[in-house]
């Protein structure tokens, strides 16, 4: 994991670097760098074109799940909650002054802005604005009063009254306030006057959206006591590769001081108890290893999840929650069921017979020695 980290290259500052660490979510997981269009991967991490195209492809370069590994879930899916916190924070960053702005009419140095019509108004366009759009609700603000405002603020106040309409025709005007359980779709009223079929099936929207946000929350805090497993389980593979390695070293250096006994024409054959060595630490080590990186992937996941779950909570309206619910709940469905490695079933294999056939060997060569001295 960590030459991986080392061989990300380095990315000029974007515009969200240069924020506080708030919104460094919207980065790139992997780079950290911006990305234009962000894709969701089912393992819940947000990854820019060049990574994406990472060898082994159509696996996440971050914790290792392939893109396929679950039929119902798409392989990749438009970040649109991502996608329209980008846009806002432009927007953002024009309104209190970190962009030049200028009024949408006529061009000039704009004054105020609109969070209803989302326009600039200087100061001779602001009285038409107020005088035929006030009474619509529009609220038009000087951009002075934005100077202070915090971006989570800012959000709350573009989204005021957070309304969604109706997107069929004819029902442009009518407000989604009704959502079918049956269908998974929110509904005007006449669109659910018209849908009897899912008759007792529809409930209030509001009701539903809050329902969706505990469903996800209480996924997350029990992802949360899985993490804790996986931790322990990761913990212990890597002591057991540590032990592993210790035994290997304790081998190796009792094997060089057996070696250093005997004389020149049987150094080569311990060349050969090394290599011997070596090749029984790497098949042990080899299932620990393959573990150890499936036991991180599920880490990586389950903090993505509940990463992702805690700014859809800050920062989502109700209608992308509507939209990312399925796919989190799909993919976080999936992290639930999974299972820890068992370390115990992993057997750590010793060289007490190489250390007996060295000193078989020894003795061997001793009394060699020994033989060869009296016939002198």
């Amino acid at each position: 994991m960590d030459e991986e980290a080392a061989s990300v290259p380095e990315t000029s500052a974007s515009p969200l670097t240069e924020m506080n660490e708030e919104l460094q979510f919207l980065l790139c997981d992997r780079c950290h760098s911006d990305i234009p269009h962000p894709k969701l991967l089912p393992c819940l991490h947000n990854l820019c074109s060049p990574c994406l195209e990472e060898k082994p492809i159509d696996h996440c370069v971050i914790c290792g799940t392939p893109y396929f590994h679950l039929a119902e879930i798409p392989e990749k899916q438009d970040n649109v909650f991502f996608a329209n916190l980008k846009v806002n924070f432009d927007l953002y960053q024009k309104v209190t002054g970190s962009k030049e702005s200028v009024c949408n009419n006529c061009e000039k140095e704009a004054a105020f802005w609109c969070f209803s019509c989302k326009e600039f108004l200087c100061l001779s366009c602001f009285p038409f604005h107020q005088r035929y759009l006030k009474k619509d609700s529009h609220g038009a603000r000087p951009l002075k009063d934005f100077q202070a405002e915090s971006f989570k603020d800012f959000l709350s106040t573009i989204r005021m009254p957070n309304t969604m309409y109706c997107s069929k025709e004819g029902h442009n005007s009518q407000i989604l306030s009704i959502y079918c359980k049956q269908c998974s779709q929110p509904m005007c009223t006449i669109c659910t006057l018209l849908d009897r079929k899912h008759l007792g099936q529809h409930c209030d929207i509001s009701q539903e959206i809050q329902c969706k946000q505990e469903e996800l929350q209480n996924m997350s805090v029990e992802l949360k006591e899985k993490k804790n497993t996986y931790d322990e389980t990761y913990s212990s593979l890597e002591k057991l590769v540590r032990d592993m390695e210790q035994l290997r070293n304790e081998m190796t250096e009792l094997i060089q001081q057996k070696i250093e006994q005997m004389i020149q024409w049987l150094r080569e054959k311990g060349k050969g108890f090394l290599a011997e060595v070596e090749a029984h630490h790497s098949h042990q080590v080899q299932e620990v290893n393959k573990k150890l990186q499936e036991t991180d992937g599920v880490l990586q996941r389950i903090t993505s999840s509940q990463r992702l779950v805690e700014k859809v909570q800050l920062y989502a309206s109700g209608q992308e929650v509507l939209e990312m619910h399925p796919f989190l709940k799909m993919s976080m469905v999936d992290l639930k069921k999974k299972q820890p490695s068992s370390v115990r079933g992993i057997e750590m294999r010793t060289f007490l017979e190489i250390e007996a056939q060295l000193q078989t060997l020894l003795d061997r060569v001793t009394k060699d020695e020994d033989t060869f001295t009296r016939m002198m």
